[in-house]
């Protein structure tokens, strides 16, 4: 069940944790890391923000969510949403432009 006190995007960050989580606590041998993800991408998830609800994944998100958390301090933080590079700016038409659209 989630727990609504957490942000989406915490609870999200815990999700891809918990998928990927005993990968970090206990890495495969030598030449086992594919066959391990390949496990978790077989296998349906609860979804972290609707209860009763299964979700798959697959194995290349399974993939990246390894890599981004592994040698991270704190793996969570690694796993939360990244902000967009352009948040806060309002994209908007030159006013030369504009006027070039209006000809059209």
């Amino acid at each position: 069940m989630p727990d609504d006190t957490l942000a989406r995007t915490e609870r999200w960050a815990r999700f891809r944790f918990s998928v990927i989580g005993g990968l970090l606590a206990s890495p495969p041998a030598g030449g086992d890391l594919q066959a391990a993800l390949r496990a978790l991408a077989d296998r349906p998830y609860q979804h972290p923000l609707r209860p009763g609800e299964r979700v798959p994944l697959g194995f290349s998100t399974i993939e990246r969510w390894y890599y981004q958390a592994k040698d991270r301090a704190d793996p969570i933080a690694a796993l939360g949403r990244k902000l967009r590079a352009d948040t806060g700016r309002a994209w908007a038409l030159a006013p030369e432009v504009l006027t070039v659209l209006e000809a059209q």
